[in-house]
């Protein structure tokens, strides 16, 4: 139950960073969240990102946005 608690508040938390997403700054990312679909991708990855390399949500948007422009 403690995992299920600490999802729902990171997905909470990243909501918060996409709903402010600047496409000067990461147009790849703002792009892909633009459907429901691409949200999804979005947020799964940072997740990812955030729980396995223990890296902020910020980080891991940069980086999902380097990784999109290669």
């Amino acid at each position: 139950m403690a995992q299920t608690n600490l999802i729902e508040r990171l997905r909470r938390e990243i909501h918060q960073h996409l709903q402010q997403c600047d496409a000067s700054h990461t147009p790849g990312v703002c792009a892909a969240i633009q459907t429901p679909a691409g949200y999804r991708r979005i947020e799964n990855l940072i997740i990812d990102m955030s729980i396995a390399e223990g890296v902020s949500i910020g980080t891991a948007i940069t980086t999902i946005e380097t990784e999109l422009e290669s």
